[in-house]
């Protein structure tokens, strides 16, 4: 309810919670949930304390934060949301379309600057080549940052079939997997294969290092002690 009063504490030392209403009564005006997306006016739905628009693939305004997200992640200068936004105008509503320029020309006049259209040109030839962590990690998946994707590269999921062939079963048997967690995931993952087929056309997708055999691999290895003292320290 707007102007309602409420308790509120710190989580996690930074972000606010919000524990509850202060006052017995409710007060002010009620909160309504938009029923339609702004952007593309698909009817929205409820995603745990969120709404949400379902429509991820065709949303003007979700198409834009992916392409700003990639160009964020994979740090490609010079392309900002205005930019981005003209380039949809005009018909490139996709990640991939940004790999499909031929020349820095015909990209300077996407964004009716040639100038930028060179510099843009050359961030975008630079960022073809990546791993398969920054690949996936930086299209926006939800619960699949690049993180998330090197430790499941590290498990043996190192390529592209294979990632998008893993199974909440294979998920849950991996720490810190709960079963929401691993079905948004897979999930995700399913909505965007098709866009991450086309995408990864359209780049250097490098393979993992092999790991390398050692007699230590196995080896749990603790030592104990204290910390020196400031003073200590300077001694040395």
């Amino acid at each position: 309810w707007v102007g309602n009063d409420v308790n509120v504490v710190r989580s996690g030392e930074v972000v606010p919670k919000v524990l509850g209403n202060a006052n017995k009564v409710m007060s002010g005006k009620k909160i309504e949930r938009p029923a339609k997306c702004p952007s593309c006016g698909a009817a929205t739905v409820e995603d745990g304390p969120r709404q949400v628009c379902p429509n991820s693939l065709m949303c003007p305004a979700q198409i834009a934060g992916v392409i700003e997200n990639w160009c964020k992640k994979r740090d490609i200068l010079g392309l900002g949301p205005a930019m981005i936004q003209q380039l949809i105008d005009k018909g490139y509503g996709s990640i991939e379309c940004l790999y499909q320029f031929k020349d820095p020309v015909t990209l300077g006049k996407a964004i009716d600057s040639y100038v930028l259209g060179k510099k843009v040109y050359e961030e975008i030839q630079r960022s073809r080549k990546c791993t398969l962590s920054d690949f996936v990690g930086s299209v926006g998946i939800e619960g699949l940052g690049r993180r998330e994707c090197e430790m499941l590269v590290g498990h043996g999921v190192d390529t592209l079939k294979s990632l998008l062939g893993v199974q909440v079963t294979d998920l849950l048997k991996l720490q810190g997997y709960q079963k929401t967690k691993a079905v948004k995931l897979v999930d995700g993952l399913r909505h965007c294969a098709q866009m991450l087929r086309e995408l990864a056309e359209e780049l250097e997708i490098e393979a993992p290092p092999k790991a390398t055999s050692s007699k230590l691999a196995s080896v749990i290895v603790c030592f104990t002690g204290c910390r020196p003292t400031k003073d200590e320290e300077q001694q040395f």
